[in-house]
């Protein structure tokens, strides 16, 4: 990872981070100033229509379990943007063995 300097996301000022894979494209973090907190991350995934790049923004952190976790992310790629709101999140519920079962055809 390398710090690249300073930028703005929104009206906030950020540092950017470039991570480099050992193998794959490299990834952009943009972490707030003063908080610390995530506020987009831009990534090129791979699939059958070959690279596409996307950029992700991190909105509305809530304190869950004394972490502060986003409950909006934001996905813009040059075909489509998406938005994910999270009206709640939970961590170490228990989980049925069932969920993981193969389906059915």
């Amino acid at each position: 990872m390398e710090v690249k300097g300073k930028d703005k996301v929104g009206s906030s000022e950020v540092y950017v981070i470039e991570a480099t894979p050992a193998e794959g494209s490299p990834e952009k973090l943009y972490f707030d100033v003063h908080t610390g907190l995530l506020l987009r991350h831009d990534v090129k995934d791979e699939n059958s229509q070959g690279k596409i790049a996307s950029e992700n923004y991190m909105d509305d952190y809530k304190y869950v379990d004394g972490v502060r976790v986003a409950h909006t992310i934001k996905r813009v790629t040059p075909m489509f943007t998406t938005i994910m709101k999270f009206t709640g999140i939970k961590t170490n519920v228990p989980v049925d063995d069932t969920k993981f079962d193969k389906p059915s055809n």
